[in-house]
């Protein structure tokens, strides 16, 4: 149900930096992210995400874990296989409603679907994993494994979100409102833009998982430090 993905080298540093006008950039690089490298000693950064061919985060994925590796950051990039064949539409739907369109018309079924399999996904990949590990979840599909993750082993975690809308709407409310409860288990959420955070709303304690999202919320463009 999880598959680790083998990653290639390409393009090194060493050859960036051969290119006068990429030089300094990688100097850079280097230089800025050294103290994190030695913090990360030790421990293993794990990406995971749901599909290794197709979509932006898989084509992403190859160049990010070879040049964390090329850092001297140990990296690994695991993919989600869930044998349930209803999982990926009912993520699908997710997904489209986070974009505005679809009807919101989520209901427990769904939810205990949902919970079911990102179970079963932590189960397996708690053999793998250590509590001294970062994880990188990277959209809804595995966020609920991560989030499990979080609560029983102890690592670091963060939700990257790769998707969103600049408004609410009815559908993005359905999404979130489902999202949510597995978000409050993160130590940082990472968002493309700062408008697809979601909002706050009534009281309870979706609201307050809300609130903490927007405390420790990064957006893409701001590194993670901490």
């Amino acid at each position: 149900m999880i598959d680790l993905v083998t990653v290639e080298e390409g393009h090194t540093l060493t050859a960036y930096g051969g290119y006068p006008e990429l030089a300094a950039a990688v100097r850079e690089l280097e230089g800025t992210a050294a103290p994190t490298v030695r913090r990360l000693n030790g421990h293993t950064v794990w990406m995971v995400n749901s599909t290794s061919h197709g979509g932006g985060v898989a084509e992403m994925m190859p160049v990010i874990v070879s040049l964390l590796r090329q850092l001297g950051v140990r990296t690994e990039w695991a993919v989600i296989r869930p044998h349930d064949r209803r999982f990926f539409p009912l993520t699908k739907r997710l997904h489209n409603l986070l974009h505005g369109a679809g009807e919101p018309n989520l209901g427990p079924e769904d939810r205990a679907l949902y919970e079911s399999i990102s179970r079963r996904l932590a189960d397996e990949f708690r053999s793998w994993g250590a509590p001294e590990d970062l994880l990188v979840i990277n959209d809804p599909q595995p966020l609920g494994m991560g989030a499990i993750i979080k609560k029983e082993l102890g690592v670091k975690a963060v939700w990257r979100s790769h998707i969103g809308l600049r408004e609410e709407t009815r559908a993005t409310r359905e999404a979130w409102e489902f999202l949510i409860p597995w978000l409050g288990a993160y130590d940082r959420t990472v968002f493309s833009l700062g408008e697809y955070v979601p909002r706050s709303s009534g009281g309870g304690r979706t609201s307050n998982t809300r609130r903490s999202i927007r405390s420790t919320t990064r957006t893409a463009s701001s590194p993670y430090t901490s």
